[in-house]
């Protein structure tokens, strides 16, 4: 715990002393345009989300059955598998 704590203020130190002079060199003169093309597609790409990809998302989910849902339920194969469930390491 000691040495988690340390490493954290080293790091916190190293971001202090590095942030102020990067952040100097910036100029925004020319990031106009994005901000403006970003107002305007960032809604509409949202929208796209939320009302066809999601959606396209929830029908392909819903009538491809997971390969990995067919084993057989009972106490030796919850055990086996991609992902096992809770308590196998315990020899449940």
């Amino acid at each position: 715990m000691r040495r988690m704590t340390m490493l954290a203020a080293v790091t916190a130190f190293a971001c202090l002393l590095t942030a102020s002079p990067a952040s100097a060199d910036y100029d925004d003169g020319d990031a106009g345009y994005l901000k403006v093309a970003y107002y305007f597609l960032y809604p509409v790409g949202k929208v796209a989300e939320l009302f066809v990809f999601r959606p396209l998302h929830a029908v392909a989910s819903a009538s491809m059955p997971d390969p990995l849902e067919f084993e057989t339920i009972d106490s030796t194969s919850r055990c086996i598998g991609f992902r096992p469930q809770r308590g196998c390491s315990r020899g449940r």
